[in-house]
This record gives C-alpha cells, sequence and structure tokens, in this order.
C-alpha cells in the first residue's frame, strides 16, 4: 500500500524534470553536411587540427556558433565546421544570455495559453533525430521556341508561350518543386544547347524521381539519307536544325535508366503535306507546327520517334511518350490559348471532381477537346494524340489539394508560370550573374574563360602543371602555390568540354586550405589522376581564395571521389556563379545597413587556366 501511494509522486517528478528540460530539449538543431563533406577542427579556425572527417550527406547536431564557424556533434566527436558546408539549420542563438523579463499587461499582449502536455509534445517532437526533408523532388525541362532565328524562312507560333506556361503547370501537378523546373526559350535552344541540356539532366536527377521532358515548337519530317523511301521526324531547333528520332531516343536513354517516372511530351507536327505549312485566310488563328526539310516527296514510311528507348530501368513500360499527333498528322498552334494538345490535355488532368485519372483516360478527354476546338474549322481536321508507355500511370501528384490544382490551372491561363525565376539552379542563376556584369556561358570553355577574366588581377595563385601526360601511363601532377591564407578549387573539363568535373576539393580529401607562399602538392596519395584519353586537350582551372566559394551553387552528381558537373547551360552558369560568390554571400552579417562587410563575405577571387594535352 506504501508503495501504491509512492506511483502519484513518481509520475509528479517526472512530467516536472521533462517541463524542467524543455527549454534545452527545445533548442536542439541539426544540420546535413554538403558535397564533399568536412573536417571537423579541434578550434573555429582556417588552421586548426583535425579531428575527423564527416562525410557528405551526414547529419550532425548543433552546439554552437562562432562566426562562420559552428560546433557541432557527429557519431559522438565534437568540433568545428564551416558554416559553408552545413545545409538546412535553423540559426539557433543557444550561447546569447537571456531576454529580461518584461510584463505587459495591455490587452495587445494576451497570447493563448498552451498546456504543459502539449508543450511537452510539441519538445519532444522537435528534439527528435529525424531526418531532414529533401524539399526537391523530381526535375522538369521545357523546351518552348515561338520565333526561329531569322532569315530561315520559319512561320512564327504565337501559342508556344502558353504552352510553356502549362508546361510548368504540368510539371507541378507532377509534384516536381517549383524550384526544379527549368525554362529555355526561342534562341537558346540551338540543337547544340538543347542536345546538352538533355545529355546532362541525367546528372540532376535521382532515382525514381519524376522527370518531364516537354517541347513545343515546329517539327520536322525529312528522306532518311541512309534508307530511300523512308522518312525521318524530328524537332526543329532555333537554328533550323532537325534533331531526329533516333537522336532524341539516345538523348532519353539515360534517363530511362534513372527513373521509372518519366514523362516526355512533345507539342509538334510528326509529318505533313507541303501545302499546310502556312495559314490560311480566315484561319489565322491556327497554325500548323510543321516544317518539311529537303525533299520530302517519296517518303512512303513513316518512323515514329517515339519509340521506348531500350534498357530502360522501369519495370512495366512506367514511362509516358505523348506526342499531339499521329506520325502522319500535323498538330495545329492556337495563338489564343497554345496548341491544341497542350491546353487540352492540362485542362483534363484537372478534372472538376478531383478524379486522378490515368493518362490513357487524360489523353481521351483531351482529344475530345481537341475535336471541339475544330468542330467548326473547316481547314484543318482534328490531329489524333498518341501515348505510349503505361497508359495506366497517374501522372497527377495524388496528395495535391483541388485548391492548389485550381491555382495552378488558373495561373497558367494568365501567363505567370514561365516568367516566374526557377531556383538558383535555373534562371535565378543567369540573373544573378547578369546583375554582375557576367557573360551568359553554356560550355565549360566559356564558363572557364569568364571566370579565369574575372579573376583579381592583383592576387596571383602559381600553378606548374606538365604540358604533356602519357595515356594509361602517366598521372597528372599538378603545384599550386596561393599569395595568401585561403582556399584552393580545381576544375577540369575535357574531350572538348563533354565533360567537366570539381577535382579537389573531393569525396576522399576535404582538406584544401593552404597557407600563404605553400605550394600544394596534388593529388595527394588518396586520389589519382591517371590520364585516361582520349586523345586531346584538357583544361584545367585553378582557383583561389581567402575566403570559402559558394559550393552550394553547383548542379552535378558524384562520380568516384568527383563532383560531375552538369554541362548545360544551368550547370555551367551556375559553377561560375559558384565561384564568384563567398559562401556567406547570403548571411545577414554580409549585408549590413551601415559600414563595411566581414573580408569573408568577400567575392575576389584569383584564377589560372591551364592546358594539358593527353598522347600516345
Amino acid at each position: 500500500m506504501h508503495s501504491n501511494n509512492l506511483k502519484p509522486w513518481r509520475f509528479a517528478l517526472a512530467a516536472l524534470l521533462w517541463l524542467l528540460a524543455l527549454p534545452a530539449l527545445a533548442q536542439t538543431v541539426y544540420g546535413v553536411v554538403t558535397f564533399p563533406g568536412h573536417d571537423l577542427y579541434t578550434e573555429p579556425k582556417l588552421f586548426a587540427t583535425s579531428v575527423g572527417s564527416v562525410p557528405s550527406g551526414e547529419k550532425v547536431e548543433f552546439l554552437q556558433r562562432d562566426g562562420i564557424w559552428w560546433k557541432v556533434r557527429w557519431n559522438g566527436k565534437e568540433g568545428w565546421i564551416s558554416r559553408a558546408f552545413i545545409e538546412k539549420v535553423d540559426t539557433p542563438t543557444p550561447a546569447a544570455p537571456p531576454a529580461p523579463v518584461v510584463t505587459d499587461t495591455s490587452p495587445s499582449a494576451a497570447a493563448p495559453s498552451v498546456s504543459p502536455f502539449a508543450a511537452l509534445q510539441k519538445a519532444l517532437a522537435a528534439s527528435l533525430p529525424t531526418a531532414p526533408v529533401r524539399v526537391s523532388r523530381g526535375r522538369a525541362v521545357v523546351f518552348g521556341i515561338s520565333h526561329y532565328q531569322a532569315g530561315k524562312g520559319i512561320p512564327t507560333l504565337d501559342g508556344v508561350p502558353h504552352d510553356m506556361n502549362s508546361a510548368v503547370a504540368m510539371a507541378q501537378l507532377m509534384g516536381i518543386s517549383e524550384d526544379r523546373i527549368s525554362i529555355y526559350r526561342d534562341e537558346q535552344l540551338t540543337k547544340a544547347s538543347m542536345t546538352a541540356i538533355l545529355t546532362q539532366l541525367a546528372k540532376e536527377i535521382n532515382e525514381g524521381d519524376p522527370v518531364l521532358v516537354y517541347y513545343s515548337g515546329h517539327g520536322s519530317r525529312q528522306a532518311d539519307p541512309d534508307k530511300p523511301g523512308r522518312c525521318v521526324e524530328g524537332l526543329i531547333t532555333y537554328d533550323a536544325q532537325a534533331l531526329t528520332s533516333a537522336e532524341m531516343s539516345q538523348l532519353l536513354q539515360p534517363l530511362a535508366k534513372i527513373t521509372d517516372g518519366l514523362f516526355v511530351f512533345f507539342d509538334s507536327c510528326h509529318s505533313g503535306g507541303l501545302s499546310s505549312t502556312r495559314a490560311v485566310s480566315g484561319q489565322q488563328r491556327f497554325t500548323p507546327k510543321f516544317v518539311a526539310i529537303g525533299d520530302v516527296s517519296n517518303c512512303s514510311e513513316i518512323v515514329n520517334m517515339l519509340q521506348p528507348p531500350a534498357g530502360t530501368r522501369a519495370t512495366g513500360n512506367r514511362y509516358i511518350y505523348a506526342a499531339a499527333a499521329r506520325a502522319d498528322e500535323i498538330s495545329l498552334d492556337d495563338a489564343q490559348n497554345g496548341g491544341l494538345a497542350t491546353s487540352n490535355f492540362l485542362r483534363c488532368m484537372v478534372p472538376s471532381n478531383d478524379e486522378v485519372k490515368t493518362v490513357e483516360a487524360i489523353r481521351a478527354c483531351a482529344q475530345q477537346g481537341i475535336e471541339r476546338s475544330l468542330a467548326n474549322v473547316t481547314m484543318f481536321k482534328p490531329h489524333h494524340m498518341t501515348i505510349t508507355g503505361d497508359l495506366s500511370t497517374r501522372p497527377v501528384r495524388a496528395d495535391l489539394s483541388p485548391a492548389v490544382k485550381q491555382q495552378l490551372l488558373a495561373s497558367a491561363a494568365q501567363g505567370t508560370l514561365a516568367n516566374r525565376p526557377a531556383s538558383p539552379k535555373a534562371a535565378a542563376v543567369s540573373n544573378a550573374l547578369t546583375s554582375q556584369g557576367w557573360p551568359q556561358v553554356v560550355n565549360p570553355q566559356q564558363a572557364f574563360a569568364a571566370i579565369a577574366s574575372h579573376a583579381d588581377p592583383k592576387s596571383v595563385v602559381v600553378v606548374d602543371t606538365p604540358e604533356t601526360v602519357k595515356i594509361d601511363v602517366e598521372s597528372l601532377r599538378m603545384k599550386v602555390k596561393a599569395p595568401a591564407d585561403g582556399y584552393v578549387y580545381i576544375f577540369q573539363t575535357s574531350e572538348e568540354g563533354k565533360n567537366a568535373l570539381m577535382l579537389f576539393p573531393n569525396v576522399v580529401d576535404r582538406d584544401h586550405r593552404v597557407r600563404a607562399g605553400q605550394t600544394l602538392d596534388l593529388p595527394r596519395p588518396s586520389w589519382k589522376l591517371v590520364a585516361g584519353g582520349p586523345v586531346g586537350e584538357d583544361q584545367l582551372l585553378v582557383v583561389f581564395s581567402s575566403t570559402e566559394r559558394d559550393l552550394a551553387q553547383l548542379v552535378g552528381q558524384t562520380a568516384g571521389p568527383f563532383l560531375d558537373l552538369a554541362v548545360s547551360p544551368t550547370g555551367m552558369q551556375a559553377l561560375a556563379l559558384a565561384v564568384s560568390r563567398s559562401a556567406y554571400a547570403s548571411e545577414a552579417e554580409c549585408k549590413p545597413a551601415t559600414g563595411s562587410p566581414p573580408a569573408y563575405c568577400s567575392a575576389k577571387f584569383s584564377a589560372s587556366l591551364k592546358t594539358v594535352r593527353e598522347v600516345r
């Protein structure tokens, strides 16, 4: 009986202890270490001793802040790590003294009361070491060509800007976050740039991510030079070249190997008669999206460009390839609403009863809309949307609320979606560079040259490399001498700019600190750079800065110990922006209302560009 009387007291004592612990629990904050990982140092300064390395992607617990340094706990170890290499950290103030208690009895000071039990639940939930939520999901690229290169005789398509807004809404309905949608238009879409963007898209997605590849513009049909009597379909790029069906299938294959959520949508003609390439009086609202290349009069056999690529990752054909028209039809551009296929498909993705439809049900609904739009048009017959892949797929994300879906439709109709700046990895990157007076760069050579030209001429980083290295025999060695205390970064491009890597720092060697006058002998034993071919010139870009650069801007994926950068306009502009910014540029201290910002906010850097030839 005595022990039974103690039970309520024990419970009350336990509750009291939990409540007393609330302030400490509520201050627990976690962050994620970014690429390439970082060392833990004994002190918050540049040349402190390392007590261990934290790999990229690991979660650390925040303990204390000292300027640009954070003291963290990881796997039982405590140490200091640069703020530049931690993301998703709320700014806590555990070291600040408690604020004085001020009693305010005014009516406006009243606040709703919170029960101790509710406060305890909230504190416990906040303190749990849960994995951080990655908000980025999926990837979309939206191509739209309304105006083609002057002098090529290709008709303008006034509805394409509408299509681009619709495509952005489609991507968001698929669950692709707005900051993961890249938009390219008109002169940005030469054959070379479209090829580069699609080639590198695979480096910007994760396994299983939803991916949308959308194109609105003219399609083409031309005789196959290798097989007489057959036709080859393709998309017309800004510079009046054809991106053929075979080329497109090759570009899409790497995507299909990574994700089972690939949605490809082409709103263009795949074929058509020469007489259909112009609008007719009285039917000016509609324009065929077709341009003939060469003599197609003897094309008797059609090659459909929407064949599934070989080696897809998906089981059960979980990809969707949608075309606005059959292979032997023209599709139509509506100057008021955009392509008939696109506008009707988007409308049918959000039915009035909020049902989540299969892609085949959406196609059937869109086809009815196309036929209604052309019911009173005598010049053109309705074209037929074609879809291959898993017709039972439901492309619209199921957990989107009806209000969000309707807002996306309204925004697309108002023409506001494609004009919004994308994330730091897309339009905002370009805008940031332009505001700094940088040129637009689309390939590694342009990015390297722009970075070298914007380096501080008063600060020189000395780099010694051999002129040649033998393929499969010699390793590339380099000596880097810094003008001051700071950090070294090394980038490489090879194969005529087809690829680009960040060589240093990397996953196995994160210590890129250097003292004034010190010579770094690289690579270190933990990583090698054996010449792997092909024969040709490699470019090395060596960057030095007294403060860390903004590597969070980079776009790419790991390849061994290195970061394989996306060789696309966005990827290369992100590289230039990363080098041109301090890693702390967005910190409040770097934007003071008065006075000068701290030295670690400086955008200045040094750079050296070297060429090394790989030989047999």
